[in-house]
C-alpha cells in the first residue's frame, strides 16, 4: 500500500476502514450471540431428553404394575 500525502484522501481512506471494521465487529458478535443461543438450546434439549428418559421409565414401572394387576385378576 502506498503512503498517501493527501490528507482528505487519507481521512477517507480511514473513515471507511473504520466502517468496514464496526460491520466486521457487529457481524462478529451476531456470531457469537447466535452460538451461545445454540449452546442453550442444546442444553434445554438435553434436559428435555433425560425428562422424557424419566418419565419413559416410570411409565415402564406403571404398566408392569398394571400388567401384573391384571394376570392376578383373570
Amino acid at each position: 500500500m502506498a503512503l498517501n500525502t493527501d490528507p482528505k484522501k487519507s481521512l477517507k481512506n480511514l473513515e471507511t476502514l473504520l466502517e468496514e471494521t464496526e460491520k466486521k465487529l457487529k457481524e462478529l458478535k451476531e456470531m457469537q450471540k447466535a452460538k451461545e443461543m445454540k449452546k442453550e438450546t442444546k442444553e434445554k434439549l438435553e434436559q428435555g431428553i433425560k425428562k422424557i428418559e424419566k418419565l419413559r421409565e416410570e411409565l415402564k414401572g406403571s404398566l408392569k404394575k398394571l400388567t401384573d394387576f391384571l394376570k392376578r385378576e383373570k
